[in-house]
């Protein structure tokens, strides 16, 4: 699902949305007025005020109502979901199960739903039977944008952002590692940066945050490198990858499931800058719940787990408190 061309801002309100799913459904800015009960001069600001902060045009008159444009197709396709899965938990908030977990929707990276998402929403769910949790996944900076407009309690997300409406807690500090087929001989100690230049690539795209992360690490080395295929899929890029011949730069955890099966191995790159940081992020005006904290308590535990078994010798903790991203 393709995000916005800029970053929501966090003063839009669910009203606004709301207006935009009604008269995109509608067609029509007198249905859609009759049908949420508003006169149509509000209903025409707030979807101007959304196209304003989403920088974006979402509708276009014609002669057979308000026609959305591939911009308001996009929105509708990625704010419906949410916005529902949103109004349910707030109509089921008052349901609260032993100590007051309640319902939660949060949002996830690849890696981590992939990997110890259903682990964690087991064990959450076997402590606390009365509690719901709905799970989204996506791009770390679409769930920032979810997490901004107050669509989603909390996103586990890579560490990219910088935003003072944002809160974090650190649940995991980890190196990339290089990962290629098993049985490939590259050597055991580090390598040095300059010999990933040798090698076939395959990364994540720009939009994906692990490739944000490795971009800003060569960044910093000044070293460029050959990437000759570009996959956001980590599954496709595991397969890949167990092909000899092709390598990834990669978290182990990642990878985790080729490379608890053998079928893919894995080599320290002598770059200390190369890391990614998992955070849970959170927005400043709407603090974490109990039961947040408890999910991530457990969620940090299962990633940590993981890690320490894929990264021999590598404490893969969080470094730090609470902090602003």
């Amino acid at each position: 699902m393709t995000p916005p061309s800029k970053s929501l801002d966090a003063s839009m309100d669910l009203r606004q949305l709301e207006c935009f799913l009604c008269l995109y459904e509608e067609g029509s800015v007198t249905r859609a007025a009759r049908r949420l009960n508003i006169v149509q001069p509000a209903l025409s600001m707030r979807i101007a005020r959304l196209e304003t902060e989403l920088d974006q045009k979402l509708f276009e008159r014609s002669p057979q109502g308000m026609r959305p444009t591939p911009d308001g197709h996009r929105a509708y396709e990625l704010f419906a979901p949410v916005l529902a899965s949103f109004r349910e938990a707030q109509s089921k908030l008052a349901r609260r199960g032993p100590g007051g977990t309640g319902r939660l929707a949060a949002g996830f990276v690849s890696t981590a739903a992939d990997s110890v998402l259903a682990s964690s929403m087991a064990r959450f769910i076997a402590r606390f039977p009365d509690a719901e949790i709905t799970a989204f996944e996506g791009y770390s900076t679409l769930l920032y944008d979810w997490v901004r407009a107050g669509l989603l309690d909390f996103a586990v997300v890579n560490d990219i952002a910088e935003d003072p409406e944002l809160q974090s807690l650190p649940l995991i500090d980890e190196p990339f590692l290089l990962i290629g087929a098993a049985g490939t001989a590259l050597g055991e100690g580090p390598l040095p940066p300059h010999a990933l230049q040798e090698l076939r690539l395959v990364l994540p795209t720009k939009r994906h945050g692990l490739r944000v992360t490795i971009d800003r690490a060569l960044e910093r080395e000044k070293l460029g490198l050959a990437i000759r295929l570009e996959v956001d899929a980590l599954g496709a890029i595991g397969q890949l990858v167990a092909e000899p011949g092709w390598f990834t730069l990669l978290p182990a955890t990642a990878l985790s499931e080729g490379l608890r099966a053998g079928r893919l191995r894995s080599w320290r790159v002598a770059m200390p800058g190369l890391r990614r940081r998992l955070v849970c992020a959170y927005g400043v005006r709407r603090p974490l719940r109990p039961a947040g904290h408890r999910f991530i308590e457990l969620l940090r535990e299962e990633l940590q787990n993981l890690a320490k078994h894929l990264v021999p010798g590598e404490a893969a903790s969080p470094k730090g408190g609470e902090t602003h991203p």
